[in-house]
């Protein structure tokens, strides 16, 4: 939901109404707020981290790195195909 209004003297009164008509709004992962990476696939692990170092190199923020499609061993299944993506838990732990 967006409020929108031209006078800002109102806003604080504007969201604590809102406030109260829905309850307070949660905020986002913090990661939501940073920079997020997302191709057109990655098509393996060690492409995924190839990109990763090369952020971190070069001291560029990335909070986000998006494994889109095509990483899963057929449409459909959610899983990580083990020839492309031969650990992701070790990945994961590697990125965070």
């Amino acid at each position: 939901m967006f409020l929108l209004r031209d006078r800002r003297r109102h806003r604080g009164r504007d969201l604590r109404r809102l406030q109260a008509a829905h309850g307070p709004h949660a905020h986002a992962a913090k990661a939501a707020y940073g920079y997020i990476q997302c191709k057109q696939r990655y098509a393996s692990q060690q492409e995924l981290l190839s990109v990763a170092k090369g952020y971190r190199d070069r001291h560029l923020p990335a909070d986000v790195l998006v494994v889109d499609w095509f990483y899963y061993t057929k449409m459909g299944q959610m899983d990580f195909d083990p020839q492309f993506w031969p650990d992701p838990s070790a990945m994961n732990k590697q990125l965070s």
